[in-house]
């Protein structure tokens, strides 16, 4: 079946055809020419021959229906044309890729290129250094293991951090500027609402007479060193413990000995029997159950046989402590309650455990009772003594108990 048919009678075929191989040999002659001048044409990024060739042949089949009015176009034609449509799609598509690829090639080519200058210099320097073998022998460059610790050296030299090392090293830097932070804020809310450090020294006395011939006193959560100072000033030998960097920076000018760590992590590494007392003021509402107790545990494993443990710790039995000063420290995990401390030291192998009442309420800050002898009145005292008793018991108590 002919491509087309020719309607007007009055055209010369003959001519037609010549006219058709005319433009073909032109349109070759073209196309060869403009492959050889097209950019990267000896890079291998030249547009392919069949590229230009299905190109041009659009471009002759559309010059051809624009001389030609009167063809009827036929299916085969319709046919081609789609086909030759979707081939220079896909053309387009491969060339496209291969930019892409060599691009990237060239990309990875120029890296190469900057490591191997960057390694060049290490590399020279370490031909001419004998390295250190263990055991403290001396291997030479031409040693066969020479180049694999010549590698090793270089990737632990000095240089551009990796971007998860450097990721590592940002969350590592916020993190240590977070508990700078918090660090911080415990020392100036201590200073604030932990009490004077006359009032400290006047709370600490009642403990001297328990703590006078126990040898090596430990002092944990020891703060600003106020009980510290008490001690040494009794001839008692303590050592202190605190988490927070600036308390124990406050102790040290104060030259006593203290150590900033964490309190369980110190007693772990401990000997058994090595104190004569510990002593730990507000440092038990801190725990988590399980942690309570392994805490307590630790005090009673580190204790010389008839040394003593006070633990002092808010009073939950004041519902004035309960309600109000126990949760002004956002740290404090629980109240822990008086008969449980008892029942857990006697679990744990504890003996002689007592109670003491610390701190107690001014009296003008209670209820004030009544005056006079009627039954009305001693049942309206009565009462306001119950209440002072619930609200404002004393603000701590302690727990002290032998091993």
């Amino acid at each position: 079946m002919p491509v087309f048919e020719i309607r007007d009678k009055s055209i010369d075929e003959a001519e037609l055809n010549r006219k058709i191989e005319e433009n073909l040999k032109e349109r070759q002659s073209d196309s060869l020419a403009a492959l050889a001048a097209a950019p990267g044409a000896h890079s291998g990024l030249a547009p392919s021959v069949q590229d230009i060739e299905i190109r041009d042949g659009l471009g002759f089949l559309r010059k051809l229906a624009r001389e030609l009015p009167d063809y009827k176009v036929f299916g085969p034609f319709k046919t081609l044309r789609r086909f030759v449509k979707r081939q220079i799609a896909i053309d387009k598509a491969i060339v496209y890729f291969m930019h892409t690829v060599t691009n990237r090639l060239s990309f990875l080519a120029d890296r190469l290129d900057s490591l191997d200058k960057r390694a060049s210099t290490p590399r020279d320097t370490a031909s001419e250094i004998d390295v250190p073998k263990a055991g403290g022998s001396v291997t030479s460059p031409t040693d066969p293991s020479a180049p694999r610790m010549r590698l090793d050296a270089l990737a632990e030299s000095p240089g551009e951090p990796a971007p998860a090392e450097a990721a590592r090293r940002d969350t590592m830097r916020e993190d240590q500027a977070h508990k700078d932070l918090l660090d911080y804020f415990h020392f100036k809310f201590n200073c604030v609402h932990g009490g004077t450090e006359k009032e400290i020294r006047e709370k600490g006395l009642a403990y001297i007479e328990f703590l006078r011939n126990a040898g090596t006193v430990l002092d944990i959560g020891c703060g600003r060193g106020s009980f510290l100072e008490l001690l040494r000033e009794n001839g008692i030998h303590a050592v202190g413990i605190d988490s927070n960097r600036h308390m124990v920076d406050v102790c040290s000018r104060k030259a006593l000995d203290v150590t900033c760590v964490d309190a369980s992590d110190y007693l772990g590494q401990q000997d058994n029997n090595r104190f004569g007392g510990i002593f730990a003021s507000h440092v038990i509402e801190h725990f988590q159950g399980d942690d309570l107790v392994r805490f307590v545990r630790l005090c009673y494993d580190k204790l010389a046989p008839g040394g003593c443990v006070i633990l002092e710790t808010p009073n939950p039995l004041s519902i004035f402590v309960l309600g109000g000063t126990f949760y002004l420290d956002v740290t404090h995990v629980r109240p822990v309650h008086p008969d449980f401390l008892k029942l857990l030291l006697d679990t744990i192998g504890f003996k002689d455990i007592r109670t003491l009442p610390v701190s107690p309420f001014p009296e003008e800050e209670k209820f004030q009772l009544l005056k006079g002898k009627d039954k009305l009145v001693q049942t309206l005292n009565a009462n306001l003594e119950k209440m002072n008793k619930m609200f404002y018991s004393h603000y701590n108590y302690a727990v002290i108990a032998l091993k």
